[in-house]
């Protein structure tokens, strides 16, 4: 009589490589912001880690010393006032706003003409402006000059992934006022491009970014069109990420954050 052999259990089909990866993990990481680390209330020495200090240094975890600085300064909000249990930082739509100014950098040393790839996790509390042009709606996170923007209009509501050749290129995807968000928006091959949760990615034809020496904003776009609302975390590249990098990249989000892609 023949031995009867035990049956394996099924063999699971191992993770991708990328999976899980931080985005120090991936070449061309410029800058990277989040709530939980690097905010202080003064020039970097008094930490803000209490429900409603305020963020006036928002210190860089890329390992580039790009600080964000501001003197009408945004407030941490954190436990229940958070994200997933995470801290955010927060933009009261009046005069909140944080600046690469205060600390030398520019737009020229986060991307390229030609590329960048920018991921976050916002929340916004109201649907923002509503002028004909993208860079005049209230700005998230904006270049001075206005040629290069994530923006919020009160139209759909809509969030606007912009970059300026000499024309106003933007791809956009609605929203709803008060619920978690997180974007990826890139520009790369001629296309600017922008995807949130729980959508496909919107596309639109763009070439080179027009001016890169302007200095890089959060919370504001213009002279006044403020943002009103939360972001927890920023990073960003100079360079595309590979298919797998950009599923372990959306995979580190929904791990942090709880979110749905």
């Amino acid at each position: 009589m023949l031995p009867v052999l035990a049956r394996s259990a099924p063999r699971r089909p191992p993770l991708p490589a990328d999976a899980g990866i931080l985005p120090t993990d991936v070449t061309g990481l410029t800058g990277w912001w989040k709530a939980d680390a690097g905010t202080y209330q003064d020039a970097g020495s008094t930490p803000a880690t209490a429900d409603g200090h305020g963020v006036a240094w928002w210190a860089d975890q890329s390992g580039n010393s790009r600080t964000l600085r501001g003197s009408t300064t945004p407030t941490l909000k954190t436990g229940a006032n958070g994200i997933n249990g995470l801290p955010v930082i927060r933009f009261d739509g009046i005069d909140d706003s944080l600046t690469s100014n205060l600390a030398g950098w520019t737009l020229t040393n986060i991307i390229t003409n030609t590329e960048f790839c920018c991921f976050m996790v916002v929340k916004a509390a109201t649907p923002g402006t509503n002028a004909a042009a993208s860079y005049d709606n209230d700005g998230i996170v904006v270049e001075t000059s206005q040629s290069w923007g994530l923006h919020l209009k009160s139209t759909g509501p809509t969030f606007i992934g912009y970059n300026w050749d000499g024309s106003d290129d933007h791809a956009d995807r609605t929203f709803t006022a008060g619920t978690v968000y997180a974007l990826r928006w890139r520009h790369t091959g001629g296309n600017v491009s922008l995807l949130r949760s729980g959508t496909t990615e919107a596309s639109a034809a763009s070439g080179n970014t027009l001016t890169l020496t302007g200095s890089v904003r959060l919370g504001i776009s213009g002279v006044a069109n403020y943002f009103d609302g939360d972001v927890a975390e920023i990073f960003i590249y100079n360079a595309q990420p590979s298919a797998g990098q950009l599923t372990g990249l959306a995979e580190y989000i929904t791990s942090r954050y709880g979110i749905t892609w």
